[in-house]
């Protein structure tokens, strides 16, 4: 009997140390995870342009908060300047589809024309089918509905981001 209550407590001694050595080894490996996903994005330069300034400010928070380096402007115009700057070096571009007198549709086709390796994720208030089907034909890497859901937003960007760095 003796025996038995020996051999039991070596089986448990070393279940439980097998048992902690795989919890190690999870953890480690997500930690590496998280370490990967965290350089894959916290290097990474986003550019908003909408012409709401509380939802560029609001953007600029949720985002900055993933670690991303954020710049926005109010007029794709502006942004369309920047893209053509020579030192131009953002990794995802995020604009509102109606903004006056250029639109995110027309910028999108002039990232694709300028820089067709920045993705452009594109916002609207008014989906409809026919929209998001016109913002697929012209480059666009991803669609949102506003308002965007935080989580929904950051996911988009950093799909996005891996989409551009071909992570």
């Amino acid at each position: 009997m003796h025996a038995h209550a020996q051999l039991y407590r070596w089986a448990r001694e070393h279940c439980v140390r097998g048992l902690a050595r795989v919890d190690e080894l999870v953890h480690s490996a997500n930690t590496k995870t998280e370490h990967a996903r965290a350089e894959a994005v916290v290097p990474a330069k986003v550019l908003i342009v909408d012409d709401d300034e509380i939802l560029c400010e609001a953007m600029e928070l949720t985002l900055g908060r993933e670690g991303l380096e954020i710049a926005w402007v109010g007029a794709a115009q502006d942004a369309l300047d920047r893209l053509r700057a020579a030192d131009f070096d953002f990794d995802v571009i995020i604009t509102d589809m109606t903004m006056p007198v250029m639109g995110g549709l027309e910028l999108c086709e002039h990232v694709q024309a300028l820089r067709a390796d920045v993705p452009v994720i594109m916002l609207s208030g008014h989906a409809t089918v026919e929209a998001a089907a016109s913002a697929r034909r012209a480059g666009v890497f991803d669609y949102l509905v506003k308002p965007v859901n935080a989580k929904v937003l950051s996911v988009a960007v950093e799909a996005a981001i891996r989409h551009r760095h071909g992570i």
